[in-house]
């Protein structure tokens, strides 16, 4: 089945996610719009409720690594970290700074029908 994105928010609060949202920045006289310091934004923000929620264990899905600083500190407050992947798109060091890594591919791959079921998406079956 599929869902607009707006259900599948909707869906993830139900879940107890946070979603964050950030505006993109203007660039080009306002005829192209880019993203800026949203990793920092994402960073500082998840830390700070981590740290106010007591967590003790965080998930990040990224590749980026900006992210780093991140994991270091949630792991220096005793807060563990679980990276979720995509080959290719993960940054050598993103990943050794994690608790843990699961990459979404290869759990695809096992299971082709976990787009479908956690994430409401569908994803044709490789031949």
């Amino acid at each position: 089945r599929r869902m607009s994105l707006v259900h599948d928010v909707s869906d993830w609060v139900d879940l107890g996610i946070r979603p964050v949202l950030y505006p993109l920045a203007p660039e080009n006289g306002g005829k192209k719009f880019v993203e800026k310091e949203v990793d920092v934004g994402l960073a500082l923000d998840t830390y700070a409720t981590a740290i106010a929620k007591g967590a003790s264990i965080v998930a990040l899905v990224a590749g980026d690594r900006d992210f780093c600083p991140l994991l270091e500190r949630l792991s220096a407050n005793g807060i563990e970290t679980l990276l979720v992947t995509h080959p290719g798109t993960t940054s050598k060091r993103l990943e050794e700074a994690a608790s843990w890594t699961v990459s979404l591919h290869d759990e695809i791959q096992k299971d082709p029908d976990l787009c479908t079921d956690v994430f409401g998406v569908f994803m044709p079956k490789a031949a």
